[in-house]
């Protein structure tokens, strides 16, 4: 299930259809007089539960039919840098605004210039257009209705872009893209999901040497990363390696 979900019109058709069917046993058996015809108010039955059968999507006709790709669309802010989210999620957009602003004022070595949700959905597959301007923010909503683990969203927006694209398994370090977003945002690096965080001894070794260098050569080592990782090359060791 995600946030995009909602209920197809061929489930709806089919829960009216059985629906009707239902009905119309009670009513025959309400009609009914003699025991011995009781047995009737099978056949509503048995022909609801056929056309339900045919009407009723399965397989990938339901995946389809349950995603509202009215709720995957953005809704932007109207000033720049343009950050958008999904209109399932435009509640949160204010919430959202700042965080994904000062990332973004991170990346100003790069040509990244708005931060747009990540619409991804597994069932059935699918991912917003890759746009060269722009960094895809993940987004989830607590039970309250207000963006959750706020302070997970610049970490995780940082990390998937020095990480790299999805298809470039061979060359994601993920520790290296850790290191290099906690140097960015000048806070100790720690990885996690849903505010569950633990330490990585070769992220937190990483950091330090980024720390320990002037800022013009770890920024230097930083946007190295960034690039490698935009083209799909291997990234290991661009963080101890001199970018000069």
């Amino acid at each position: 299930m995600t946030d995009y979900d909602t209920v197809g019109d061929g489930v709806s058709t089919a829960q009216a259809l059985w629906m009707v069917a239902v009905a119309m046993a009670g009513v025959v058996l309400f009609a009914v007089r003699k025991r011995k015809f009781v047995f009737a108010a099978l056949l509503p039955l048995a022909i609801g539960a056929t056309a339900t059968a045919l009407v009723a999507p399965i397989g990938a006709a339901y995946d389809r039919q349950t995603l509202d790709p009215v709720a995957q669309k953005l809704a932007c802010t109207a000033g720049a840098p343009k950050v958008c989210v999904s209109r399932a999620h435009e509640g949160v957009l204010p919430e959202v605004v700042p965080k994904a602003r000062h990332a973004l004022e991170l990346l100003s070595a790069t040509p990244l210039v708005e931060a747009h949700e990540d619409t991804s959905t597994i069932f059935p597959p699918t991912s917003p257009r890759p746009r060269a301007d722009t960094v895809l923010m993940a987004i989830t909503i607590d039970k309250h209705g207000h963006l959750a683990d706020p302070d997970r969203l610049e970490p995780r927006m940082l990390t998937e872009v020095f990480t790299g694209p999805l298809n470039c398994e061979n060359t994601r370090d993920i520790e290296a893209a850790t290191a290099a977003a906690a140097w960015l945002l000048d806070r100790e690096p720690t990885t996690g999901f849903n505010g569950f965080e633990f330490d990585v001894p070769e992220t937190a070794r990483l950091f330090k040497g980024l720390t320990a260098l002037p800022p013009a050569e770890a920024g230097a080592r930083v946007t190295a990363l960034y690039q490698a990782a935009r083209k799909c090359r291997a990234t290991t060791g661009l963080l101890t390696r001199s970018a000069w």
